[in-house]
C-alpha cells in the first residue's frame, strides 16, 4: 500500500528525529567527563532538590551564586527532575540540554512549516538541525544556551499558532519570558523577537484582540520582573561586568598605545583614539566575525570545549546554499523571509558586547537555527532550479550523487573526529581525571584521619561535592564561599569539610620543600596531589617521590600522563585497601 504524500512527510520527520536522538544521546554520559560548569550546575540542582537552596544558602534563587561563577537558574531547576529519578550523575546533568536539542529539531520543522507552508523546506531545516556540528555539540553538554534556543523557538512557534487559538499567545509570552532565566543572551533577544513578531505579523495581531494582547504583555512582564530586577540591581550586574566588552582592559591598552604613538601630531589624539571609537570598532568586528566563513564553515569556535576541532560550526558543503538562500530571500522578500533575515541580524547582538564575542559559539547559539533555515531554503531553491533547467537526467544524477557523497564525507569526518579523536585530544578542557580521583578517594577515606586535596588545578571541591554526593545541608552551614582559614599548612590557605582539607598553595617553594609538611605529625594523611601544581618541573612522582612519602595510586590522562597522585607516608600506605 502506497503512503499518501502527507504521510511521507511525517515519516521522514520521524526518521530525522530518530537520527537526531541517536546523535544526541549515544554515550551522552560516558563519552566526555563533566567539566566545571556542568558539575557546578549539577550540584546546585542537587542542592535545590534537597534543600530548596543553592550551595551558598539562597532560597529558590534567580541567579545561582556558585563557587566559581554566577549562573542563571532555569536549567538547574529543570535538572532537578532527572536528578530525582536518575540520581546525581553525568546523564541526569546533561539530559535536559539533550532533550532541548532534540526538540529544537522538531521546532525547526514546526517554525519553518508554520512560516512558509512548505513541508519540503521544513523537512530540510529539521534535517540540517539534526546533523549540524553546532547543534550536536551543544546538545551533548549541560550548556544553558541550548535551553534558551528551545524556549525562543517555542515562543515564536506558539505566537504563529495564536491566530488559531488565542491561548497560544499567552503560552508564547510565557515561553519567551522563561528564556530570560535560561541564558543571559535572551535578555536582549527575547524583547527584540517580540518586536519583530509584532512588526512582521501585525495583521495577525489585529485579529487577536486588545484584551489578549494586554494579557500576553502582562504575563511576559510579570514573569520577567524577578530576573530583570536581579540583572540590574543584583547578581546579574556582577556577571555582566565579568564578560562585558566595556570592561576589557585590552581595549583600553590599545587606546593608550595609539595615543602614545600620536605625540608628534598636531591634532589632539583623543579625537582619533577614544573609548567610543574603540568600542564601536570592536563591536563591529565581533558582529561581522559572527558571519565569517572562518567561524561558520572552516574553523569554528577556537575554544576546544566549544568545538571538536578540524571543522567549522557548520559543514563546508553548506556555504554555497547559505548564499543561495540569502539571495532568494532578498529576491522574493516574502514576509516570513524578511522575518528570518531580521532574526539572523539580531542574533549576534548579545555576543558582540562581550569579550571575544565574535566567534563565541555558545553566545551565538540562536544564530544556528536561523542560518540553517536559510540554508535549507537555499537547498530547496537549488533543487527546483535543477529540476527546471537541467534536461539531461544523467547530469541531474551526477549532481545529486556529488552532493550526497560530499555531505557523507563531511558528516562522517565530523563523527569520527567527535566520537573518536575529540575525547582523547580535549581531556584537559573537560576536566578528565576528577571523577576517577574522587571516587577512589571516597573508597579510601575511612583508612585515614585527614584527606588533603589540592584545590588549585581547578576548584577540586566542585568534583568532590558532586561525586561524593556531599549533603548540601551540611555544606550550606559552612558558609563555604567566605570561610577561609589562614596558614593551616605552611605556604597554603585552606578550609575544612569534616576530615577533608582543601588547600591552595600560594608560593613556588611549595613544590620543592613545603609539600612534605602535610605528612608531619601523628595523623594518617592521604593527599590528592596535582601533577601540574605539586611537582617540580616535569618530574613523575612515581619515580621521584618526596622523602618519606609513597605514591599509592595515580590517575592518568588518555595519553598516559599523570594527572593526580595519591600520596601517603610510607608507614601509612599499607593501610590502603
Amino acid at each position: 500500500m502506497k503512503l499518501k504524500k502527507e504521510n511521507k512527510y511525517y515519516l521522514w520527520l520521524i526518521i530525522i528525529l530518530l537520527v537526531a536522538f541517536v546523535l544526541r544521546f549515544y554515550r551522552l554520559g560516558t563519552l566526555l567527563p563533566l567539566f566545571g560548569d556542568e558539575v557546578d550546575m549539577g550540584y546546585n540542582s542537587y542542592s535545590i532538590l534537597k534543600t530548596g537552596k543553592d550551595i551558598t544558602g539562597h532560597f529558590l534563587p534567580v541567579y545561582l551564586k556558585t563557587l566559581i561563577d554566577i549562573k542563571l537558574s532555569l536549567l538547574a531547576y529543570f535538572s532537578t527532575i532527572p536528578i530525582y529519578f536518575l540520581g546525581l550523575n553525568e546523564l541526569s546533568v546533561r539530559l535536559i540540554p539533550a532533550l532541548s536539542g532534540l526538540l529544537i529539531v522538531l521546532l525547526g520543522f514546526a517554525v519553518a512549516w508554520q512560516l512558509s507552508k512548505n513541508k519540503a523546506f521544513a523537512l530540510m531545516a529539521a534535517f540540517l538541525l539534526a546533523v549540524a556540528p553546532w547543534a550536536i555539540h551543544f546538545s551533548r553538554g549541560a550548556f544553558e544556551a541550548n535551553l534558551m534556543v528551545f524556549l525562543l523557538l517555542l515562543g515564536i512557534y506558539l505566537f504563529l499558532l495564536a491566530t488559531k487559538r488565542k491561548i497560544f499567545l499567552l503560552l508564547s509570552a510565557l515561553a519567551l519570558a522563561l528564556s530570560l532565566y535560561a541564558y543571559h543572551a535572551a535578555k536582549i533577544l527575547a524583547p527584540l523577537i517580540i518586536i519583530g513578531l509584532c512588526f512582521f505579523f501585525k495583521d495577525q495581531l489585529r485579529n487577536l484582540g486588545k484584551k489578549n494582547l494586554v494579557w500576553g504583555l502582562i504575563i511576559f512582564v510579570l514573569v520577567s520582573l524577578p530576573i530583570l530586577y536581579a540583572s540590574f540591581f543584583g547578581s546579574g550586574q556582577q556577571r555582566f561586568s565579568e564578560v562585558s566588552l566595556f570592561r576589557d582592559n585590552k581595549v583600553i591598552d590599545q587606546i593608550v598605545t595609539k595615543r602614545q604613538a600620536d605625540v608628534d601630531l598636531s591634532l589632539p589624539s583623543r579625537f582619533f583614539h577614544n573609548k567610543g571609537e574603540a568600542y564601536f570598532q570592536k563591536m563591529a568586528a565581533n558582529y561581522f566575525e559572527s558571519f565569517s566563513p572562518q567561524f561558520l564553515f572552516l574553523n569554528g569556535d577556537l575554544n576546544f570545549r566549544h568545538s571538536s576541532g578540524g571543522n567549522g560550526e557548520l559543514y563546508l558543503l553548506l556555504l554555497p546554499f547559505f548564499l543561495i538562500g540569502l539571495f532568494s530571500f532578498f529576491k522574493e522578500r516574502k514576509k516570513y523571509q524578511k522575518f528570518l533575515i531580521y532574526l539572523m541580524l539580531i542574533a549576534p547582538l548579545p555576543s558582540v558586547i562581550t569579550k571575544d564575542g565574535g566567534q563565541h559559539a555558545i553566545r551565538l547559539l540562536f544564530l544556528m537555527p536561523i542560518i540553517l533555515m536559510i540554508i535549507a531554503f537555499g537547498f530547496i531553491q537549488f533543487f527546483l532550479w535543477l529540476k527546471k533547467n537541467l534536461k539531461q537526467n544523467w547530469l541531474k544524477i551526477f549532481v545529486y550523487v556529488f552532493l550526497i557523497l560530499f555531505f557523507i564525507f563531511n558528516f562522517v569526518f565530523y563523527l569520527h573526529q567527535y566520537f573518536w579523536h575529540y575525547p582523547k585530544e580535549s581531556w584537559r578542557y573537560w576536566a578528565y581525571g576528577y571523577q576517577q580521583a574522587m571516587l577512589k578517594m571516597k573508597n579510601w577515606e575511612n583508612d585515614y584521619d585527614l584527606v588533603v586535596i589540592n584545590n588549585s588545578y581547578e576548584p577540586s571541591i566542585l568534583w568532590f561535592l558532586f561525586w561524593t554526593k556531599y549533603d548540601p545541608q551540611k555544606l550550606i552551614g559552612t558558609d563555604i564561599q567566605h570561610h577561609v582559614q589562614e596558614n593551616i599548612i605552611s605556604g597554603a590557605n585552606g578550609f575544612y569539610l569534616g576530615k577533608y582539607l582543601f588547600i591552595k598553595p600560594n608560593n613556588l617553594e611549595w613544590r620543592y620543600r613545603d609539600l612534605t609538611q602535610i605528612f608531619k605529625g601523628k595523623q594518617k594523611v592521604l593527599f590528592l596531589a596535582s601533577a601540574r601544581e605539586d611537582t617540580a618541573g616535569d618530574k613523575d612522582l612515581r619515580e621521584y617521590p618526596p622523602k618519606g612519602v609513597k605514591v599509592i595510586d595515580v590517575v592518568t590522562s588518555p595519553e598516559g600522563q599523570p594527572i593526580f597522585y595519591f600520596l601517603a607516608k610510607d608507614d601509612d600506605a599499607r593501610l590502603l585497601k
